[in-house]
Protein backbone atom coordinates (compact mmCIF):
# COMPACT_ATOMS: atom_id res chain seq x y z
CA UNK A 1 0.00 0.00 0.00
CA UNK A 2 1.31 3.33 -0.36
CA UNK A 3 2.70 4.59 2.80
CA UNK A 4 1.54 8.31 1.47
CA UNK A 5 -2.57 7.40 2.83
CA UNK A 6 -3.62 7.85 -0.89
CA UNK A 7 -6.96 7.84 -2.70
CA UNK A 8 -9.32 5.94 0.15
CA UNK A 9 -12.17 6.88 -1.61
CA UNK A 10 -11.21 4.53 -4.67
CA UNK A 11 -10.62 2.10 -1.59
CA UNK A 12 -13.83 2.72 0.02
CA UNK A 13 -15.88 2.26 -3.53
CA UNK A 14 -14.10 -1.33 -3.74
CA UNK A 15 -15.14 -1.85 -0.17
CA UNK A 16 -19.09 -0.94 -1.32
CA UNK A 17 -18.30 -3.56 -4.30
CA UNK A 18 -17.23 -6.39 -2.09
CA UNK A 19 -19.83 -5.62 0.91
CA UNK A 20 -22.68 -5.98 -1.81
CA UNK A 21 -20.81 -9.49 -2.81
CA UNK A 22 -20.28 -10.38 0.52
CA UNK A 23 -19.99 -8.54 3.94
CA UNK A 24 -18.81 -11.15 6.00
CA UNK A 25 -16.09 -11.39 3.72
CA UNK A 26 -13.55 -8.70 3.20
CA UNK A 27 -10.89 -8.13 1.19
CA UNK A 28 -7.28 -9.14 2.71
CA UNK A 29 -5.62 -6.34 0.84
CA UNK A 30 -3.43 -4.08 2.58
CA UNK A 31 -4.86 -1.18 3.90
CA UNK A 32 -5.32 2.43 2.26
CA UNK A 33 -5.94 5.70 3.80
CA UNK A 34 -6.41 8.94 2.82
CA UNK A 35 -3.65 11.78 1.04
CA UNK A 36 -5.28 12.81 -2.87
CA UNK A 37 -3.57 15.98 -3.93
CA UNK A 38 -7.22 17.16 -4.82
CA UNK A 39 -10.73 16.71 -3.07
CA UNK A 40 -12.12 13.70 -5.08
CA UNK A 41 -15.42 12.53 -2.80
CA UNK A 42 -18.15 11.67 -5.67
CA UNK A 43 -20.20 14.76 -6.36
CA UNK A 44 -23.63 14.83 -5.36
CA UNK A 45 -26.01 15.10 -7.91
CA UNK A 46 -27.87 18.22 -8.31
CA UNK A 47 -31.50 18.27 -6.91
CA UNK A 48 -34.25 17.83 -10.30
CA UNK A 49 -37.83 18.04 -10.27
CA UNK A 50 -39.33 14.90 -11.74
CA UNK A 51 -43.64 15.75 -12.38
CA UNK A 52 -45.32 12.67 -13.00
CA UNK A 53 -47.27 11.76 -16.15
CA UNK A 54 -49.72 13.32 -17.11
CA UNK A 55 -52.82 11.50 -17.81
CA UNK A 56 -54.11 11.27 -21.06
CA UNK A 57 -57.14 12.83 -22.68
CA UNK A 58 -60.25 11.46 -21.99
CA UNK A 59 -64.00 12.42 -22.11
CA UNK A 60 -64.54 11.49 -18.76
CA UNK A 61 -65.66 13.73 -15.55
CA UNK A 62 -62.97 12.50 -13.23
CA UNK A 63 -60.78 15.62 -12.67
CA UNK A 64 -56.64 14.92 -13.91
CA UNK A 65 -54.24 14.65 -10.59
CA UNK A 66 -51.90 17.38 -9.79
CA UNK A 67 -48.37 16.51 -10.89
CA UNK A 68 -46.43 15.73 -7.89
CA UNK A 69 -42.38 16.63 -7.43
CA UNK A 70 -39.62 14.95 -5.75
CA UNK A 71 -39.62 16.75 -2.13
CA UNK A 72 -36.71 19.21 -2.77
CA UNK A 73 -33.42 18.87 -0.09
CA UNK A 74 -33.47 21.39 3.10
CA UNK A 75 -31.61 24.22 2.42
CA UNK A 76 -28.14 24.26 4.26
CA UNK A 77 -27.98 27.76 6.28
CA UNK A 78 -24.84 29.68 5.73
CA UNK A 79 -23.02 31.14 8.06
CA UNK A 80 -22.54 34.91 8.35
CA UNK A 81 -20.97 35.79 11.59
CA UNK A 82 -17.32 35.88 10.28
CA UNK A 83 -15.40 34.67 7.02
CA UNK A 84 -12.78 33.05 6.72
CA UNK A 85 -9.35 34.70 5.34
CA UNK A 86 -5.76 32.80 4.30
CA UNK A 87 -3.44 34.88 6.94
CA UNK A 88 -0.23 35.48 7.44
CA UNK A 89 2.08 38.21 9.22
CA UNK A 90 -1.24 39.65 10.80
CA UNK A 91 -3.09 40.46 7.27
CA UNK A 92 -5.17 38.86 5.00
CA UNK A 93 -3.32 37.10 1.69
CA UNK A 94 -3.88 36.05 -1.05
CA UNK A 95 -4.49 32.05 -0.46
CA UNK A 96 -1.18 29.21 -0.97
CA UNK A 97 -1.34 26.23 -3.02
CA UNK A 98 1.99 24.28 -2.85
CA UNK A 99 1.15 20.88 -4.26
CA UNK A 100 4.38 19.27 -3.35
CA UNK A 101 3.13 19.98 0.52
CA UNK A 102 1.07 17.47 2.05
CA UNK A 103 0.27 18.83 5.69
CA UNK A 104 -1.39 17.16 8.32
CA UNK A 105 -1.98 18.63 11.49
CA UNK A 106 -1.00 21.28 14.07
CA UNK A 107 -1.14 21.97 17.78
CA UNK A 108 -1.10 25.65 19.53
CA UNK A 109 2.01 26.19 22.57
CA UNK A 110 0.64 29.66 23.25
CA UNK A 111 -1.15 32.49 21.65
CA UNK A 112 2.26 33.63 20.12
CA UNK A 113 3.87 29.88 18.92
CA UNK A 114 2.35 26.99 17.08
CA UNK A 115 3.40 24.22 14.92
CA UNK A 116 2.44 22.29 11.77
CA UNK A 117 3.50 18.88 10.77
CA UNK A 118 3.07 17.06 7.13
CA UNK A 119 4.76 14.79 4.95
CA UNK A 120 8.35 14.30 3.96
CA UNK A 121 9.43 15.44 7.56
CA UNK A 122 7.47 18.51 6.96
CA UNK A 123 7.89 20.88 10.24
CA UNK A 124 6.98 24.53 10.10
CA UNK A 125 6.76 27.11 13.42
CA UNK A 126 4.03 30.11 14.26
CA UNK A 127 5.87 32.69 16.35
CA UNK A 128 2.38 34.56 16.36
CA UNK A 129 3.33 36.78 13.08
CA UNK A 130 3.90 34.05 10.49
CA UNK A 131 4.75 30.57 9.60
CA UNK A 132 8.62 29.61 8.81
CA UNK A 133 9.11 25.73 7.98
CA UNK A 134 12.55 24.60 10.23
CA UNK A 135 15.03 21.64 10.19
CA UNK A 136 13.54 18.48 10.77
CA UNK A 137 15.81 15.42 12.07
CA UNK A 138 13.61 13.16 9.10
CA UNK A 139 11.99 12.60 5.99
CA UNK A 140 9.73 10.16 7.02
CA UNK A 141 5.76 11.34 7.03
CA UNK A 142 4.79 13.21 10.47
CA UNK A 143 1.35 12.54 11.02
CA UNK A 144 -0.01 14.45 14.37
CA UNK A 145 1.61 16.59 16.69
CA UNK A 146 1.04 17.53 20.31
CA UNK A 147 2.69 19.75 22.48
CA UNK A 148 2.61 20.03 26.54
CA UNK A 149 4.43 23.31 27.39
CA UNK A 150 7.36 25.49 25.28
CA UNK A 151 10.00 22.69 25.75
CA UNK A 152 7.79 19.49 25.72
CA UNK A 153 6.48 18.96 22.33
CA UNK A 154 5.56 15.01 20.61
CA UNK A 155 5.76 13.89 16.90
CA UNK A 156 4.65 11.04 15.08
CA UNK A 157 4.63 9.53 11.90
CA UNK A 158 5.07 6.98 9.28
CA UNK A 159 7.41 3.48 10.27
CA UNK A 160 6.90 4.46 13.95
CA UNK A 161 8.88 7.61 14.32
CA UNK A 162 8.39 9.32 17.34
CA UNK A 163 10.52 12.93 17.87
CA UNK A 164 10.77 15.21 21.26
CA UNK A 165 11.09 18.76 21.25
CA UNK A 166 13.05 19.99 23.90
CA UNK A 167 12.44 23.88 23.50
CA UNK A 168 15.76 24.01 20.96
CA UNK A 169 15.56 21.50 18.61
CA UNK A 170 13.86 18.41 17.71
CA UNK A 171 15.36 14.83 18.00
CA UNK A 172 14.20 11.14 16.86
CA UNK A 173 13.35 9.35 20.70
CA UNK A 174 12.53 6.16 18.36
CA UNK A 175 13.87 5.38 14.98
CA UNK A 176 11.89 4.51 12.46
CA UNK A 177 11.71 1.31 10.59
CA UNK A 178 12.77 0.67 7.57
CA UNK A 179 11.30 0.27 4.05
CA UNK A 180 9.18 -2.80 4.25
CA UNK A 181 10.70 -5.65 1.71
CA UNK A 182 7.74 -7.04 -0.12
CA UNK A 183 5.35 -9.32 2.47
CA UNK A 184 6.71 -7.48 5.32
CA UNK A 185 5.21 -5.28 8.19
CA UNK A 186 5.38 -1.79 8.42
CA UNK A 187 4.31 0.62 11.20
CA UNK A 188 2.47 3.91 11.25
CA UNK A 189 1.43 6.61 13.93
CA UNK A 190 -1.08 8.73 13.18
CA UNK A 191 -2.40 9.93 16.32
CA UNK A 192 -0.57 11.63 19.18
CA UNK A 193 -2.46 12.59 22.66
CA UNK A 194 -0.88 13.47 26.31
CA UNK A 195 -2.69 14.45 29.70
CA UNK A 196 0.57 14.92 31.51
CA UNK A 197 4.18 14.62 30.82
CA UNK A 198 4.03 11.41 32.28
CA UNK A 199 0.92 9.91 30.38
CA UNK A 200 0.45 9.96 27.07
CA UNK A 201 -1.30 7.68 23.68
CA UNK A 202 0.03 6.81 20.66
CA UNK A 203 -2.36 4.93 18.08
CA UNK A 204 -2.29 3.63 14.69
CA UNK A 205 -1.65 0.11 12.76
CA UNK A 206 1.07 -1.96 11.26
CA UNK A 207 0.27 -2.73 7.87
CA UNK A 208 1.16 -5.75 5.55
CA UNK A 209 -0.06 -7.79 2.52
CA UNK A 210 -2.71 -9.52 4.65
CA UNK A 211 -3.98 -6.14 6.07
CA UNK A 212 -3.60 -4.02 8.67
CA UNK A 213 -3.74 -4.57 12.73
CA UNK A 214 -4.63 -1.63 15.61
CA UNK A 215 -1.71 -0.35 17.71
CA UNK A 216 -1.27 1.84 20.52
CA UNK A 217 1.70 2.57 22.75
CA UNK A 218 1.78 4.34 26.13
CA UNK A 219 4.19 6.73 27.26
CA UNK A 220 4.99 6.86 31.34
CA UNK A 221 6.91 9.35 31.70
CA UNK A 222 9.92 7.37 31.12
CA UNK A 223 9.39 4.67 28.48
CA UNK A 224 6.89 3.87 25.53
CA UNK A 225 5.36 0.94 26.17
CA UNK A 226 2.81 -1.62 23.67
CA UNK A 227 -0.75 -1.40 24.57
CA UNK A 228 -3.10 -4.69 24.44
CA UNK A 229 -6.03 -3.53 21.42
CA UNK A 230 -9.26 -5.73 20.83
CA UNK A 231 -8.49 -7.73 18.01
CA UNK A 232 -10.94 -6.40 15.01
CA UNK A 233 -10.98 -8.19 11.76
CA UNK A 234 -8.36 -7.06 9.80
CA UNK A 235 -7.61 -4.15 7.53
CA UNK A 236 -8.18 -1.39 10.34
CA UNK A 237 -6.13 1.27 11.04
CA UNK A 238 -6.39 4.26 13.97
CA UNK A 239 -6.41 7.63 12.88
CA UNK A 240 -6.65 9.74 16.23
CA UNK A 241 -6.67 9.89 20.05
CA UNK A 242 -7.73 12.13 22.71
CA UNK A 243 -7.58 12.58 26.27
CA UNK A 244 -9.04 13.75 28.76
CA UNK A 245 -7.71 11.77 31.97
CA UNK A 246 -5.91 8.82 32.65
CA UNK A 247 -9.23 6.34 32.79
CA UNK A 248 -11.03 8.51 29.77
CA UNK A 249 -9.25 8.32 26.40
CA UNK A 250 -10.78 7.89 22.98
CA UNK A 251 -9.08 6.42 20.10
CA UNK A 252 -10.75 6.59 16.46
CA UNK A 253 -10.09 5.23 12.99
CA UNK A 254 -11.70 2.91 10.46
CA UNK A 255 -11.40 0.18 7.45
CA UNK A 256 -14.58 -1.86 6.25
CA UNK A 257 -16.15 0.15 9.56
CA UNK A 258 -15.81 2.95 11.82
CA UNK A 259 -14.11 2.05 14.92
CA UNK A 260 -13.98 3.55 18.18
CA UNK A 261 -12.23 2.67 21.31
CA UNK A 262 -12.58 3.81 24.69
CA UNK A 263 -9.29 3.32 27.96
CA UNK A 264 -11.12 3.46 31.55
CA UNK A 265 -7.28 2.88 32.92
CA UNK A 266 -7.15 -0.67 32.35
CA UNK A 267 -8.31 -1.73 28.77
CA UNK A 268 -9.20 -0.80 25.67
CA UNK A 269 -12.61 -1.71 24.69
CA UNK A 270 -14.61 -0.95 21.46
CA UNK A 271 -17.97 1.04 21.91
CA UNK A 272 -20.20 -0.22 19.14
CA UNK A 273 -21.24 3.15 16.90
CA UNK A 274 -23.73 3.32 13.94
CA UNK A 275 -20.91 2.27 11.38
CA UNK A 276 -19.35 -0.88 13.25
CA UNK A 277 -21.74 -3.40 12.56
CA UNK A 278 -20.22 -6.16 10.20
CA UNK A 279 -23.49 -5.24 7.82
CA UNK A 280 -22.40 -1.73 7.65
CA UNK A 281 -21.01 -0.07 4.79
CA UNK A 282 -17.49 0.91 5.20
CA UNK A 283 -16.58 4.00 7.18
CA UNK A 284 -13.14 5.38 8.14
CA UNK A 285 -13.24 8.22 11.38
CA UNK A 286 -10.30 11.06 11.00
CA UNK A 287 -10.64 13.35 13.91
CA UNK A 288 -12.02 13.65 17.39
CA UNK A 289 -12.80 16.20 20.02
CA UNK A 290 -14.00 15.19 23.26
CA UNK A 291 -14.12 17.94 26.30
CA UNK A 292 -15.78 16.15 28.89
CA UNK A 293 -16.99 12.83 29.49
CA UNK A 294 -20.17 13.35 27.57
CA UNK A 295 -19.38 15.36 24.92
CA UNK A 296 -17.71 13.68 22.43
CA UNK A 297 -17.75 14.28 18.51
CA UNK A 298 -16.31 12.62 15.99
CA UNK A 299 -15.38 12.96 12.11
CA UNK A 300 -15.25 11.01 8.83
CA UNK A 301 -16.35 9.80 5.53
CA UNK A 302 -18.86 6.36 4.90
CA UNK A 303 -19.33 4.92 1.65
CA UNK A 304 -22.95 5.59 0.81
CA UNK A 305 -25.67 3.43 -0.70
CA UNK A 306 -25.22 4.88 -4.17
CA UNK A 307 -21.33 3.45 -4.11
CA UNK A 308 -20.20 7.46 -3.85
CA UNK A 309 -18.52 8.52 -0.32
CA UNK A 310 -20.36 10.95 2.07
CA UNK A 311 -19.23 12.90 5.07
CA UNK A 312 -20.66 11.95 8.69
CA UNK A 313 -19.94 13.31 12.40
CA UNK A 314 -21.55 11.59 15.29
CA UNK A 315 -21.83 12.92 19.02
CA UNK A 316 -21.54 10.90 22.12
CA UNK A 317 -24.06 11.74 24.60
CA UNK A 318 -22.37 9.72 27.31
CA UNK A 319 -24.17 6.28 26.73
CA UNK A 320 -24.80 6.24 23.13
CA UNK A 321 -23.33 7.68 19.59
CA UNK A 322 -25.90 10.15 18.00
CA UNK A 323 -26.00 11.27 14.06
CA UNK A 324 -24.85 14.33 14.36
CA UNK A 325 -26.77 15.38 10.91
CA UNK A 326 -23.98 16.94 8.51
CA UNK A 327 -25.40 18.44 5.33
CA UNK A 328 -24.26 16.53 2.01
CA UNK A 329 -20.23 17.03 1.72
CA UNK A 330 -17.82 14.73 1.15
CA UNK A 331 -14.16 14.44 2.96
CA UNK A 332 -14.12 15.29 6.82
CA UNK A 333 -10.98 15.60 8.04
CA UNK A 334 -11.08 17.58 11.27
CA UNK A 335 -13.41 18.72 14.40
CA UNK A 336 -13.43 20.95 16.67
CA UNK A 337 -16.01 21.75 19.51
CA UNK A 338 -15.77 24.76 21.11
CA UNK A 339 -19.59 24.86 22.84
CA UNK A 340 -22.39 23.93 22.88
CA UNK A 341 -23.48 26.51 20.57
CA UNK A 342 -19.98 26.75 18.61
CA UNK A 343 -18.10 24.20 16.48
CA UNK A 344 -16.49 23.51 13.54
CA UNK A 345 -15.95 20.45 10.81
CA UNK A 346 -13.76 20.52 7.81
CA UNK A 347 -12.64 18.92 5.14
CA UNK A 348 -13.79 19.56 1.46
CA UNK A 349 -16.15 21.94 2.87
CA UNK A 350 -16.03 24.02 6.31
CA UNK A 351 -19.81 24.11 8.84
CA UNK A 352 -20.03 25.39 11.61
CA UNK A 353 -22.35 24.47 14.54
CA UNK A 354 -24.79 26.26 16.35
CA UNK A 355 -26.12 24.64 18.57
CA UNK A 356 -28.84 23.42 16.48
CA UNK A 357 -27.63 23.02 12.81
CA UNK A 358 -24.93 23.09 10.98
CA UNK A 359 -24.28 26.10 8.65
CA UNK A 360 -21.94 26.21 5.58
CA UNK A 361 -19.14 28.66 5.81
CA UNK A 362 -17.31 30.05 2.87
CA UNK A 363 -13.70 28.25 2.17
CA UNK A 364 -11.41 31.00 0.10
CA UNK A 365 -9.32 28.20 -0.96
CA UNK A 366 -9.72 25.09 -3.24
CA UNK A 367 -8.30 22.96 -0.74
CA UNK A 368 -8.74 19.97 1.66
CA UNK A 369 -9.13 21.28 5.09
CA UNK A 370 -6.92 18.93 7.47
CA UNK A 371 -7.34 20.48 11.05
CA UNK A 372 -8.99 23.48 13.06
CA UNK A 373 -7.42 24.38 15.90
CA UNK A 374 -8.09 27.05 18.81
CA UNK A 375 -5.37 29.28 19.85
CA UNK A 376 -5.61 29.85 24.14
CA UNK A 377 -7.32 33.54 23.75
CA UNK A 378 -10.03 31.63 21.60
CA UNK A 379 -8.74 32.45 17.65
CA UNK A 380 -9.33 29.56 15.60
CA UNK A 381 -7.45 28.27 12.83
CA UNK A 382 -7.82 25.83 10.13
CA UNK A 383 -5.27 24.31 8.22
CA UNK A 384 -5.33 23.15 4.32
CA UNK A 385 -3.07 20.16 2.89
CA UNK A 386 -1.23 22.24 0.05
CA UNK A 387 0.31 25.11 3.00
CA UNK A 388 -2.77 27.79 3.71
CA UNK A 389 -3.36 29.02 7.55
CA UNK A 390 -6.76 29.55 7.69
CA UNK A 391 -8.07 32.71 10.15
CA UNK A 392 -11.45 33.49 11.30
CA UNK A 393 -12.48 37.01 11.62
CA UNK A 394 -15.69 37.21 13.03
CA UNK A 395 -17.91 40.19 12.45
CA UNK A 396 -16.31 42.05 16.08
CA UNK A 397 -13.21 41.59 14.79
CA UNK A 398 -10.12 38.94 15.49
CA UNK A 399 -11.96 35.82 16.55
Amino acid sequence: MSKNRLLLSVALVLMVSLAACSVSSPSTSPLSRPDSPLPSSTPLPSPTRTPTAAPSSTPTATLAPTPTETPMPTPVPLYTDGVWECWDRGQSVPCPYDASLSLKQMAFVSDTEAWAVGAGGYIARWDGYTWTRVGSPTDRDLNDVVFLSPDNGWVVGEGGIILHWDGSQWSVVREPQPYPQPGGYYLSWNGVAFSSPDDGWVVGCIDSEGGSTLQAMHWNGKDWQDSTMPIIWTSYCLESVKILSSQDVWAVGGGFQGITLHWDGFRWQEISNPFSSRTSLPAWFYAINVSLPDNVWIAGLRASDDGGTEGVVLHWDGEKWLDGHLPPTGWVLAVLIISESDGWVGGDDLFHWNGQEWEKAANPVFDRIVDIASSPNGEIWALTQHGAYLHLQSKEGVR
